[in-house]
């Protein structure tokens, strides 16, 4: 699967994808978001969105949040942001009263809990405006006032020694965005030699040293089993897909990044899992046609959920589907045929060899 040009979501989707497919990559972000010191090994559970009858009094009601989960009895909340002036801060403040009132507790008669989640932002790209924190200052009847924070970290600040060092897996696919282009104007319509000189440093320092530092890296941690190769081909495939949202201006260093991102095998653990169950029911003898309408017949169902605005968690609840990955992944494709959702043109894509096997 290549990457998704000209898709303005495709950081959410990338982080979000992150999130459900390697959960334990959030430890990393929530230690040094909060100082905390979880294991690698601790559980994290992924919390699915929540829809009430509060949800629909927010403005955020056509959002979903990147990332929620819990590690022991603490709810995060973790966003990612590319835009450095967006109006995000009241939009994190929406996610976490929504969250608060689906949590409400209850002590005794007359007597109730509101905990606010842990939240915490992720800033792509920076400038000299970009707070270091959000500061929530809440007036309450009678005078008194309470104050909380959601921490900031900016994506630009960390090096790749850094990111490698402390595991922020999830700040490695947004890498790639220091090296787009620095204006509105495309590379490739640069006529001034300064300035082409300095696209051309650009691209030589991106694929000539960071990109290849960035594999042998993987592959070093892959080697000693520091993660999977799983990891590291998901790393990889999802590095391709924001660069080619960084550089769609730039025709000639998407496709320089695309030759040398097409190098690598970046095939999802979906299709790996599809192909085994293709060659299982070959040696059993069983019809293939059987495993095409089971995949058939769920991509259907999703996409009936789709079009009643429902999310890839609550799809996967309704449907007793363990597998969340699978379905989150039928779900993003399935967004690109928005609002008809062509279930055949949709299965075409998610298997394409299957016309031909």
């Amino acid at each position: 699967m290549g990457p998704v040009e000209g898709n303005p979501h495709v950081y959410d989707n990338v982080f979000k994808t992150m999130t459900i497919r390697v959960p334990k990559w959030n430890i990393p972000m929530v230690s040094e978001f909060f100082g905390t010191h979880y294991s690698m090994e601790d559980e994290v559970e992924y919390l699915y969105n929540i829809e009430t009858s509060v949800f629909n009094s927010f403005r955020i009601k056509d959002r979903l949040p990147d990332s929620k989960f819990k590690v022991g009895d603490r709810r995060y909340h973790l966003e990612c942001e590319s835009n450095p002036n967006g109006d995000i801060a009241i939009r994190l403040f929406e996610y976490d009263w929504m969250d608060a009132v689906n949590f409400v507790e209850r002590e005794e008669a007359g007597s109730y809990v509101v905990r606010v989640q842990n939240s915490a932002l992720l800033y792509l790209r920076s400038n000299e405006n970009t707070p270091e924190q959000f500061t929530y200052k809440l007036v309450l009847p009678g005078g008194e006032e309470a104050v909380y924070q959601v921490p900031i970290i900016k994506n630009p600040d960390y090096s790749l020694k850094e990111i490698f060092e402390k595991q922020l897996y999830m700040m490695l696919p947004y890498y790639i965005l220091k090296y787009e282009p620095k204006t509105g104007t495309a590379e490739d319509s640069i006529e001034n030699e300064k300035e082409k000189a300095e696209a051309e440093d650009r691209m030589k320092e991106l694929l000539g040293g960071d990109l290849e530092a960035i594999e042998k890296e993987l592959n070093r941690r892959v080697k000693e089993h520091m993660i999977r190769e799983y990891d590291k081909v998901l790393l990889l495939q999802l590095m391709w897909d924001v660069s080619s949202q960084a550089f769609v201006k730039s025709t000639t260093m998407k496709g320089r990044v695309d030759e040398f991102m097409g190098g690598q095998v970046l095939e999802y653990a979906w299709e790996t899992e599809y192909r085994r169950q293709l060659k299982k029911a070959e040696d059993e003898g069983k019809s293939v046609g059987s495993i095409e309408g089971a995949n058939r017949k769920i991509i259907f169902q999703i996409c009936r959920k789709l079009a009643k605005n429902k999310s890839a968690g609550i799809i996967a609840e309704e449907l007793e589907e363990d597998d969340i990955e699978y379905i989150q992944h039928i779900c993003e494709v399935a967004a690109k045929y928005a609002p008809d959702y062509d279930a055949d043109r949709i299965y075409e894509e998610l298997y394409p060899e299957s016309e031909t096997e």
